[in-house]
Formats: C-alpha cells, sequence, structure tokens
C-alpha cells in the first residue's frame, strides 16, 4: 500500500511539474485593449464648493462612465470629455495607465492618458498625465442614478 501511494504521489508530482513550467506569464509592459474589468462602472467625486469671480458659490462636483472601450468624464456645471479606443497597461500594486483619443471634432484629437491606483473596490485616485496641470481625484463607486430635478445639495 505504502509503495502504490508514493508512485502515486511521484507520478501526480512530475505532472505538476510539467503544467508549471508550461505555463505563460503576461507581461506588463504591453498595452491591452479596452479597460480593465476592475475599473468599470460609474465613478464620481465628493461635492464641493466653486468660487465665482463675482464672489457667488456653486456646488460641484464629477463624474465619469468607464465602459468596455471607452471612458467619459463631465463635470455638473463644466464642461466634459469622451475618449475612445482605449488600452491600458498593468505596472503592479494596483496601478493601471489608460490611454486613448478624445475626438474634439474638426479633426482634432487629443492624446487621453491616465494613471489610476485602485484603493479599494469603491475608491480610486486618478491622474491625468496628459495635462499637465492636473492633480491627483479622489474618486468613489456609485449607482449611477441622479436626480432628475435638482444637482445641488441645498436648495
Amino acid at each position: 500500500m505504502k509503495k502504490i501511494c508514493r508512485t502515486l504521489l511521484l507520478v501526480l508530482m512530475t505532472f505538476g511539474l510539467f503544467s508549471v513550467a508550461s505555463t505563460q506569464s503576461v507581461s506588463a509592459s504591453s498595452y491591452h485593449k479596452g479597460t480593465p474589468t476592475t475599473l468599470r462602472g460609474h465613478w464620481r467625486t465628493k461635492m464641493r464648493k466653486v468660487h465665482n469671480a463675482d464672489h457667488t458659490y456653486f456646488w460641484g462636483y464629477f463624474y465619469l462612465t468607464i465602459k468596455k472601450n471607452s471612458f467619459s468624464d463631465v463635470g455638473i456645471q463644466s464642461g466634459g470629455y469622451g475618449a475612445k479606443d482605449m488600452s491600458y497597461r498593468y505596472a503592479g500594486n494596483h496601478t493601471y495607465y489608460l490611454k486613448g483619443k478624445v475626438d474634439m471634432g474638426g479633426g482634432t484629437v487629443y492624446p487621453f492618458k491616465w494613471k489610476i491606483k485602485k484603493i479599494s473596490a469603491r475608491k480610486f485616485r486618478g491622474l491625468d498625465l496628459a495635462n499637465k496641470g492636473s492633480k491627483t481625484t479622489t474618486w468613489y463607486k456609485y449607482s449611477g442614478r441622479m436626480s432628475g430635478s435638482t444637482y445641488y445639495p441645498y436648495p
């Protein structure tokens, strides 16, 4: 009985060694088509007070939608943009580099480059690498539903 167990264990270890030796690793330096599954969904920043030149203010926030092949960033009380032809690279330690193209119309195309560090399942920090003056922004996951009547926290 002992001899059969040893032989069976030796055979299993031999097959296990060959299966480990034949696996391929993914290169982290190459870009993959689309967006990472872990980042897809609806994200928004926290509301903050934005002051105007006439000493008034409004409450504003940004929200973005990441889909399989697109990325759209919109600001309440401001404009937005959308990127297509997305690709990403995983840099390790929950960090992703996204790139794509922003078509502004009239034949004008701008590069889209973001660095995203995933903090948790419901939070990440993003940095727009295409704009030199941008700062790191914290984004929070939400359901994607918004009030149709008011975008402000106060009446």
